[in-house]
């Protein structure tokens, strides 16, 4: 499922807002994709004006924070 990053159709009152235009490819965000320990594996995405990121997909090391410890 799309992750949709473009203005709510609700207002702050709870009225709706108006639809000025559909839904655009450039609004729809992507979707989650967890970090997992293993060979480091890395996925190239095109990003709006040609740019690309960077989504490391696994890798051998990880920082990890316990809250509880504080460590």
């Amino acid at each position: 499922m799309a992750l949709w990053q473009g203005r709510s159709v609700r207002k702050r009152t709870g009225g709706r807002y108006r639809p000025f235009r559909k839904k655009r490819k450039f609004e729809i965000g992507a979707e989650q994709q967890f970090t997992v320990i293993g060979d480091r594996r890395l996925k190239r995405t095109r990003v709006r004006g040609g740019n690309q990121k960077i989504r490391v997909l696994a890798e051998k090391y990880a920082n990890v924070l316990d809250p509880k410890k504080k460590r």
